[in-house]
């Protein structure tokens, strides 16, 4: 593994850990490979308990470890985590399939992204992918009026009312968080990725969506060569917790989608949205450590790529957060992406300054000044999830 990926602080990181690799192997490795793996984990961490990225693997592992046969007293609880998970499934995609049913009957198109999807097209079961909602995209041209069908069924936005969704607030955003009054949640996105809110960025999506069905409704998913992409993207994040889960998702595309990836339409795309760092690291990374059937001559052109200073500090910031901001980290990706496509990368006016009045647009904040109290809130609610997160199988 690169190690490289490590060198953040000690909560802020992007790589797995030991004890998550571990884990991994035990999900996604065959046979004895997956057993002596497991066996480590208990013997490295079995007693230590389990971060949340680590919990969401375990359906994975039930799975493996049932088809090796071995006897293993903790499978029954797995086999419980499964169930649960299963059902959850079940019930979030039932629900969303009423939010898709909304959007067409509003003429709008949807397009059903992460979780959702990969479970539906990949794991094609639904005991083994954990979501705790559901992400649907929409034109972006049809924002407005995706809004405007939420608001008259009922749905609820997160943090403001719809009345405060304004362009302002927005334009700099990928998504935002919906609930109802029956506890359900699910994410509007426009966008697909954080790291490209440009007006036309998706479109390229759109014209290589391919069908699918949600609950018995028909909607559409993203390619395989573009959910490849989204999935590194977004696994690429420092966070907390690692979302571990891409390296599942990505090894189980390039696994079930075999020739289906477009690797020269992939190259293509990662240039354009200048994700060349992040799709070497990442690809790289699931070439060595998970033998994925990425293309070693498609690896090796991707290393002969030239990258702007912009890229190379966006990256950085990636796999080294401690140098920069720290909690702040995820939002100065982002706030460095959109100066690369407001005004092509130029660093020299006002960087600082432009970063709060644009973290100010991303949160919804009215007033710059409100930033400091709202770091405090976001600081409370990382402790919340790192004090609170571990988990045990032996409860």
């Amino acid at each position: 593994m690169d190690q490289g990926g490590r060198r953040g602080v000690s909560f802020i990181r992007v790589w797995p850990n030991e004890s998550q690799s571990l884990l991994l192997r035990a999900a996604l490795c065959a046979g004895d490979d997956a057993v002596a793996a497991w066996r480590r984990w208990k013997a490295y961490a079995g007693e230590r308990g389990l971060d949340d990225a680590s919990y969401r693997l375990l359906p994975l592992v039930y799975r493996n470890l049932l088809a090796a046969d071995i006897d293993e007293p903790l499978l029954s609880r797995m086999k419980g985590v499964y169930r649960r998970t299963w059902y959850r499934n079940q019930a979030l995609l039932h629900a969303i399939a009423d939010v898709i049913r909304l959007l067409d009957d509003a003429g709008i198109a949807t397009i059903v992204l992460k979780g959702a999807a990969l479970t539906a097209a990949y794991y094609r079961d639904y005991g083994l992918r954990m979501m705790n909602d559901v992400d649907v995209l929409v034109p972006t041209a049809a924002r407005g009026r995706a809004l405007d069908a939420l608001d008259a069924a009922g749905w609820i936005p997160g943090y403001f009312p719809i009345s405060a969704l304004t362009n302002e607030r927005l334009d700099v955003r990928q998504s935002w968080g919906f609930h109802n009054g029956r506890g359900r949640e699910f994410d509007l996105h426009w966008h697909v990725m954080a790291s490209d809110v440009r007006a036309d960025a998706d479109d390229v999506f759109w014209q290589h969506a391919e069908p699918l069905t949600v609950s018995g409704v028909a909607t559409r998913t993203l390619s395989p060569t573009d959910h490849l992409l989204h999935i590194c993207e977004h696994g690429m994040v420092p966070v907390a917790v690692p979302p571990v889960q891409w390296i599942a998702d990505a090894v189980t595309i390039l696994q079930a989608a075999g020739d289906r990836v477009d690797w020269e339409r992939l190259a293509g795309q990662v240039k354009r949205r200048r994700l060349t760092l992040v799709a070497r690291a990442a690809l790289g990374y699931l070439s060595r450590e998970w033998c994925a059937p990425v293309p070693l001559d498609w690896l090796g052109d991707l290393n002969t790529k030239s990258v702007s200073e912009l890229e190379r500090r966006e990256f950085e910031v990636r796999v080294n957060p401690s140098r920069w901001i720290g909690l702040y980290a995820v939002d100065w990706i982002r706030y460095l992406r959109y100066r690369l496509w407001r005004d092509d990368g130029d660093l020299t006016r006002s960087l600082l300054w432009g970063f709060v009045e644009y973290d100010r647009r991303l949160e919804g904040l009215d007033r710059w000044w409100q930033l400091p109290w709202w770091s405090l809130v976001k600081l409370r609610r990382l402790a919340r999830h790192l004090l609170t997160g571990d988990r045990r199988l032996t409860e």
